[in-house]
């Protein structure tokens, strides 16, 4: 019997033939593979991850895992030639929690909802250095929001280390060494301001902060709780001589009467006169100071908001000449007038002062 050689050449065909009918994976930097530890080797170990070459597991990156061991991987390096890989086992958790906080961004974009940003740090043009806005993470992830796209009130120094809502614009993984994304605090600002302006009835009190007192004399900005309303200066007091600083200051917390609401273009008007108005009952006794003398009575400040009219008839025997501007007294409300905001005194039935 002849002995049956084979060629050199057939055995090549059949093996490339082989190769050929096996599907390899592929995969890209970042990727997440499943693949088994196949040997040990000088610096880490072999990881079979069905690639046409095996990847290359670093000691450092390996865990708890030995060789036989079967488990996840993820991709941290890529040689041009498409066929060496350096994968890592203790990077998978940091990298699918990463993945997660992209595939949420990207949700974000789409649905449009308000999230929270934590702001880290503030950002400075390169150019002049002129403020360009915030840098923020989301789920670990770094964003940055515009200069135009950040509310805020006085320094913005104060909005570092914060949690502030805000709707995410735009976002791109891919873009640069660590992706791209872009945030707008304004957006969402507005949005739970038109929300929460719908819900508010004219005539409610409400209680706010005063924000910002304005220039010209024009009234004060005051916080609802993330909603900035209006309060002007004729709604503050009736005093025009008074300085809007002297009456309110920064910080205060006042009580305000809702006047009217846009929720469209979500501005709100409040006014403190109102609220004073609102808040005094027939026969109650409150303090007050003297704001002038007439021919006809004694005007009275009350609460440094609204004058009530202290009637020559109603000073029950008291000298109207013991009253001077500027000092306090004690009256009793006898009738409010809220549609023409008047408001009538009297000294009968109190214990005598003047």
């Amino acid at each position: 019997m002849k002995p049956i050689t084979v060629s050199n050449n057939s055995s090549t065909s059949a093996f490339a033939a082989l190769l050929a009918g096996l599907t390899f994976n592929n995969p890209e930097i970042g990727d997440i593979v499943d693949g088994e530890v196949m040997a040990s080797t000088r610096g880490g170990f072999i990881v079979n991850i069905r690639t046409k070459s095996d990847a290359f597991l670093e000691l450092d990156e390996a865990g708890d895992l030995k060789v036989g061991d079967k488990s996840r991987f993820v991709v941290i390096k890529k040689e041009d030639s498409d066929e060496e890989f350096t994968v890592s086992h203790k990077r998978v958790a940091s990298t699918e929690q990463r993945q997660a906080a992209w595939s949420n961004l990207t949700a974000l974009v789409k649905s449009q909802a308000t999230t929270q940003a934590h702001v880290t740090a503030l950002s400075r043009a390169r150019a002049n250095d002129s403020f360009a806005g915030a840098q923020a993470t989301i789920d670990g992830i770094k964003c940055f929001i515009p200069r135009r796209e950040l509310l805020f009130f006085g320094n913005p120094n104060n909005l570092v280390g914060t949690d502030i809502p805000v709707k995410v614009t735009s976002c791109d993984n891919q873009s640069g060494r660590k992706g791209d994304v872009i945030l707008s605090h304004a957006r969402a600002v507005q949005e739970q301001q038109r929300d929460f302006i719908a819900t508010l009835k004219c005539g409610t009190l409400v209680k706010g902060k005063v924000a910002r007192i304005l220039g010209d004399e024009k009234g004060a900005l005051i916080d609802l709780g993330g909603t900035t309303a209006l309060l002007p200066r004729n709604e503050l007091a009736q005093s025009r001589s008074a300085r809007v600083a002297d009456l309110v200051k920064v910080g205060e917390e006042l009580e305000l009467e809702v006047l009217r609401t846009d929720a469209k273009n979500g501005t709100v008007h409040l006014s403190r006169i109102g609220a004073v108005l609102s808040s005094l009952k027939y026969g109650q006794v409150t303090g007050g100071v003297v704001a002038s003398v007439t021919a006809y009575g004694v005007f009275v400040s009350l609460q440094g908001c609204i004058d009530g009219l202290l009637h020559d008839s109603e000073l029950d025997g008291a000298a109207k000449a013991s009253f001077t501007a500027g000092a306090e007294t004690s009256v009793r409300i006898k009738s409010v007038d809220v549609k023409q905001r008047r408001i009538s005194l009297t000294l009968v039935g109190l214990p005598k002062q003047h």
